[in-house]
Order: C-alpha cells, then sequence, then structure tokens
C-alpha cells in the first residue's frame, strides 16, 4: 500500500468518526436541555386544540390567578428587582417570564435575542424561575418545578399589566409584543437591528 492511500483512508475515517461524534454530542446536549427544562416550551396541556400556529396561540387572557389586566404588576415590574432589593430603571415597558430552570436574570441572561431587542425598545426584562414566586403570578409552584406551567406578564411604562400569557416562554415574548400598537414600530426597528 502506498502511503497516500494509508494517509487519505485515516483522514477518511477520521472525518467519519469526527461526524459522528458530533453529531451524538448534539442529540445528547439536546437532550439534557429538555430534561433540564432550558429553552422549552411545554404547550401540550395549554393547547388542546390546533398549534402555534392558530390564532388564538398568543391569547391575551384578562385574568390569571392573582393577576388582572389593569392592575398592578408584582414586584419585580419597575419597583424593586426580585430578591435583589435594587430600584428597576424606569422603562417603556417591563416583561417577565416565569418558568422551571430560568435563574434570575435580567435581558440576555434570561434569553439573548429578546433581551437584546428588548433592551434596545428601552424596555426592561427579567426572569426567573424559582417555584418560591410561582404563586405571585397565578401558578403552582409544583407544575413549574415539573416544567407544565410557565407565564409571561407584559406591563406598561406605570407597572399596569397589559399582557398575560400563561404557558409561554421567553421564547414567545417578541410575537407577544409585536400584538402591542404603541410597541410594534420599535420592536420591528430592534429586531431587524438585533435578528
Amino acid at each position: 500500500m502506498s502511503n497516500k492511500f494509508v494517509t487519505f483512508s485515516a483522514i477518511f475515517v477520521g472525518t467519519i468518526v469526527f461526524w459522528g461524534l458530533a453529531f451524538l454530542g448534539f442529540e445528547i446536549w439536546v437532550n439534557l436541555q429538555n430534561e433540564m427544562g432550558e429553552n422549552v416550551i411545554f404547550m401540550d396541556d395549554a393547547l388542546e386544540e390546533g398549534d402555534k400556529e392558530s390564532s388564538d396561540f398568543l391569547e391575551n387572557v384578562h385574568a390569571f390567578g392573582p393577576l388582572r389586566i389593569g392592575g398592578e404588576a408584582p414586584n419585580g415590574f419597575g419597583q424593586i428587582a426580585p430578591f435583589e432589593g435594587r430600584k428597576i430603571p424606569k422603562s417603556n415597558f417591563y416583561v417577565y417570564v416565569h418558568r422551571r430552570g430560568l435563574p434570575l436574570c435580567e435581558y440576555d441572561g434570561c434569553s439573548i435575542a429578546e433581551g437584546i431587542v428588548i433592551e434596545c425598545m428601552g424596555g426592561w426584562f427579567s426572569g426567573d424561575g424559582h417555584t418560591e414566586i410561582s404563586d405571585l403570578v397565578g401558578l403552582d409552584s409544583a407544575e413549574v418545578a415539573q416544567g407544565r406551567e410557565s407565564i409571561v406578564v407584559v406591563a406598561d411604562e406605570n407597572s399596569e399589566i397589559i399582557g398575560i400569557y400563561p404557558n409561554h416562554t421567553e421564547g414567545d415574548i417578541l410575537p407577544i409584543l409585536s400584538q402591542f400598537p404603541e410597541y410594534y414600530e420599535t420592536l420591528s426597528r430592534c429586531s431587524a437591528k438585533v435578528l
């Protein structure tokens, strides 16, 4: 056998092994993310019929647990950052997401694209997955811990609730914000810069 054939064979086999291991590693990573609840939307129980493309997928409910449209948002929406005791700066609007596996976060610490877009829009974005907070937003802490419940809440510049979206996560925030005419123009401009 010539040295060229041996070298070619080694490169060929090495390439196949590399891509096989890369694919296997990716599959393991995706499965771990699903098990940990990271960036996963548990929508099966929330959607009795239809799918994400259905018109009622992003339905804004008028009341959910202690939350009411027009009511004052809980702490963390323009008053005090949860657990930290520091003032949140005045913002054009506030978005809060609560779901399993989400550490206490702000902006791109919660979700890179959504965080950057909201910051560009002059809004405040925070979230967490601490089950002690679940009852403040009308969720069952055991269901949150299992990844079965989540919520996105939107408040205006005066910390008045304008949007309540149970069973949604940070991946739904930009479509949610697009439903509010007052944010549509800045959302389009900031999304074009970031995405």
